[in-house]
């Protein structure tokens, strides 16, 4: 009997070591904003469709402040949040206010891989073209979020 109550001990403070060591990997709020502007910045540079200016309708689930479109206020092409665009399948993505064309940029999730490593799930759509989505592997470099690599998910 003792022998499995040292099991179930040591087992108890094992898992909890582990939950431990994961719950470390998790950034602080502004760390995840960070990557969250990298990542969205990467995908407006990479995602020009070749039709002049637009309007840049961001997505997200993961957790942002509205202020987080704030970052974007010296952008060539205006950011905002996706509510305040229409989204049509054969019309595409159109400003509410303005009309004028735009392209919607989500971000679907951050999975981070250790403090200074993260990988950016998302996609772009402009038009009626809907590419597969993207993942973005980031790295952090003396305080700036990098892109390492870009994977295209495979649709089957």
């Amino acid at each position: 009997m003792k022998f499995w109550s040292l099991l179930a001990f040591c087992l108890t403070f094992s898992c909890a070591g582990s939950a431990k060591a994961q719950s470390s990997i998790t950034p602080d709020f502004s760390r995840t904003q960070d990557v969250a502007e990298s990542a969205l910045r990467y995908f407006i540079a990479e995602n020009q469709p070749g039709f002049g200016p637009r309007v840049v309708c961001f997505s997200t689930s993961v957790s942002l402040p509205m202020k987080f479109i704030s970052r974007f206020a010296n952008s060539t092409d205006p950011v905002v949040w996706s509510i305040e665009c229409l989204h049509d399948a054969l019309g595409g993505v159109h400003y509410r206010k303005n009309n004028k064309p735009g392209v919607l940029i989500e971000i679907s999730s951050i999975r981070w891989i250790s403090g200074e490593d993260a990988e950016v799930t998302g996609f772009c759509r402009w038009g009626d073209f809907v590419p597969a989505p993207t993942i973005i592997h980031l790295i952090q470099k003396k305080g700036t979020w990098i892109v390492k690599r870009q994977e295209n998910i495979r649709v089957p």
